[in-house]
């Protein structure tokens, strides 16, 4: 009865936390990694997977690149609205 009690803390105490990290760890850097590297195989060369902030600095900047210029054309306002999206339309579209 003690080693089965054993047992079964250690899984729940080490086993269990370990394969939650590990999903962890593969959720939110192995997959992102895998994918631009599938990517760049293919000749999509975006900016490259930051941990946790991802693309944010550069939407950020372009933001504000686009809002300090004047808005061109009343109907074409996707520039304005999601400029990384439009330059990144414009690169391999």
């Amino acid at each position: 009865m003690g080693n089965m009690l054993l047992v079964f803390a250690f899984y729940f105490v080490i086993v269990i936390p370990l394969i939650w990290v590990l999903n962890f760890f593969y959720k939110i850097w192995w997959r992102p990694k895998r994918i631009e590297k599938q990517l760049k195989k293919q000749g999509i060369h975006g900016y490259p997977y930051r941990l946790l902030h991802g693309n944010t600095k550069e939407m950020m900047k372009l933001a504000k690149e686009t809002k300090s210029s004047p808005l061109g054309s009343p109907h074409d306002i996707v520039p304005f609205a999601n400029p990384l999206l439009h330059k990144l339309a414009i690169a391999y579209s």
